[in-house]
């Protein structure tokens, strides 16, 4: 069985053109060139922890508006069985405000989601 491990790479908007701001070009390809570099290393760590497990497995950088929709796109992508996603644990009202990529992706995929909370979520322990 194949595995995928999916880095979510925010799309960022660095310059509208209705904007009345200039930026220097030289600054912002360094900017980026410096972004990449840092998301490489990640990947690259992502790929050494799979092999040190054994598991054999691909990690792909993923471009979205949203890491929710960056991730239904992907499981679409390679035909998933299923979805493994991560819970930071917020509260309930700052998930109703910023929205939860698990629970998106848990209502977006047609596959079962498997949605694991962290051991050491300060939220969680106070609600025990």
């Amino acid at each position: 069985m194949n595995f995928l491990m999916l880095r979510y790479v925010a799309v960022c908007s660095l310059m509208a053109p209705e904007t009345p701001y200039t930026f220097d070009k030289e600054m912002l390809i360094k900017m980026l060139n410096e972004e990449k570099a840092k998301i490489r290393h990640k990947l690259e760590g992502y790929a050494e922890l799979l092999k040190e497990a054994s598991i054999d497995g691909i990690v792909k950088s993923i471009h979205a508006e949203s890491p929710g929709e960056g991730i239904v796109k992907a499981v679409q992508e390679i035909d998933a069985a299923l979805v493994v996603v991560g819970c930071r644990g917020l509260g309930r009202l700052r998930r109703t405000l910023m929205g939860s990529v698990s629970d998106y992706v848990l209502h977006h995929v047609h596959i079962p989601v498997l949605i694991c909370r962290h051991q050491h979520d300060a939220h969680h322990k106070q609600h025990k």
